[in-house]
């Protein structure tokens, strides 16, 4: 059976989300734009998605474009 338009809103909205704070968004600022209106919810909903907080997501990425960056 297929997605249902919520699970794909969902999936649609995070996977912005990740484009957003891997470009230097605020985690805030990227749920927002999103369409979340509470970060809390934005928080779990990203966590069930991605398997890590938005945090630890966004802490992963700036270290991996700084030891990138280290290397050029």
């Amino acid at each position: 059976m297929g997605t249902s338009f919520g699970e794909w809103l969902r999936n649609y909205r995070i996977s912005e989300a990740m484009i957003l704070i891997a470009q230097g968004m605020s985690i805030l600022e990227a749920s927002l734009d999103v369409g979340y209106d509470s970060q809390t919810a934005f928080g779990k909903v990203f966590k069930r998605r991605v398997g890590i907080t938005p945090v630890h997501y966004a802490a992963q990425f700036r270290k991996l474009t700084a030891s990138s960056r280290q290397s050029d």
